[in-house]
């Protein structure tokens, strides 16, 4: 949980009983979000082959529960 409160020297954010300032918590957000990105492009440059070759098959053979549903 995320508190952000102002004090003489400006915003800080109180997390863990650790203060931050908010340039501090302005970079690690951004920071966070950057790698979070970085992650999914790389997951998806590792699995884009498996990603189409599924999808190739669910076109062809429909998926596993095609038979079972009822809507």
């Amino acid at each position: 949980m995320r508190c952000l409160f102002k004090c003489k020297l400006g915003y800080h954010s109180l997390r863990n009983n650790t203060m931050l300032c908010e340039e501090e918590t302005q970079l690690k957000l951004a920071l966070t979000e950057a790698l979070k990105r970085k992650q999914c492009k790389q997951w998806l440059a590792e699995n884009s082959e498996a990603v189409i070759a599924y999808n190739k098959d669910v076109e062809a053979h429909g998926v596993f529960s095609d038979s079972v549903r009822s809507f």
